[in-house]
């Protein structure tokens, strides 16, 4: 499940090396587009890239792809860009816009609220979705929570290695939520229309030698009047708490623990 999540990853950042000729980029100098008047229906600015700079995009402005190694990337609300690609910092997208595929291998991705993207990958960091967001590809972390907030919606696939996934009030999820040792938290009134799956934890050779790693029990809570179509797949020991006014699928490896309420017992 996870393979193609680093594979993807990786290709983003080798992909920084090819510099398309016409884009526009710097070494050591940052690169900051300005509002000196609205850009002409249908002009998109060439694409952009810095190897230890930030970018912080404004204005009303159509913005090629924007890549950076060390630095950060921070659009304003109502912008328009293609894909954004940050190795060594975060991600930070304001209301209303609309961007392309969002990665970063260190730091984390903020969506403002009702904007729209492509995709959202981490590897360590964290995913923060605005209410009312849609996101129309994947959301996946490996180290880092996912936070979907109200009414936010993923078309894809939602996956994270070992960050809690958390799905606020009436989020929906278009494919499958997975994790290993992460917790997940479905919300009042989400709809997951895939699998809710928690995948086997791999021990390597020294944590089964040694007797150490982490083997916390992730927990599962299925909320009020929430939704999950598919199948619950447990593949390792995990705490489900379904509510009793909760529609679920099969149940596979886990026996639920069923609630009333609000809120699933500590």
């Amino acid at each position: 499940m996870f393979r193609p999540i680093f594979a993807a990853l990786l290709g983003c950042v080798l992909c920084m090396a090819a510099w398309a000729e016409g884009s526009v980029s710097t070494v050591n100098g940052s690169i900051h587009v300005g509002t000196p008047g609205p850009t002409p229906r249908g002009n998109v600015e060439p694409d952009q890239h810095s190897v230890n700079q930030s970018f912080d995009i404004d204005g009303t402005r159509k913005v090629g792809s924007l890549s950076t190694v060390n630095g950060a990337i921070n659009i304003d609300a109502a912008q328009h860009t293609g894909d954004l690609t940050v190795v060594n910092g975060g991600i930070r997208v304001g209301a209303d816009s609309v961007i392309g595929h969002v990665t970063t291998v260190n730091g984390g991705v903020t969506l403002g609220q009702n904007t729209t993207a492509e995709s959202l990958g981490s590897v360590n960091g964290g995913i923060h979705v605005g209410p009312g967001s849609h996101v129309t590809g994947s959301v996946h972390s490996v180290n880092g929570t996912l936070d979907m907030q109200q009414s936010a919606d993923i078309s894809g696939p939602l996956s994270s290695v070992n960050g809690k996934i958390q799905l606020a009030s009436a989020t929906h999820v278009g494919g499958d939520v997975v994790t290993v040792g992460g917790d997940i938290d479905v919300g009042a009134n989400v709809h997951v229309d895939g699998n809710l799956h928690v995948e086997k934890r791999h021990q390597g050779w020294f944590d089964w030698l040694f007797g150490i790693g982490d083997h916390r029990i992730p927990r599962i809570v299925i909320g009020p009047g929430a939704v999950v179509k598919g199948k619950l797949i447990f593949e390792q020991e995990v705490r489900l708490y379904v509510s009793d006014r909760a529609t679920v699928g099969p149940i596979q490896g886990a026996t639920p623990v069923k609630f009333s309420g609000d809120r699933a017992p500590d």
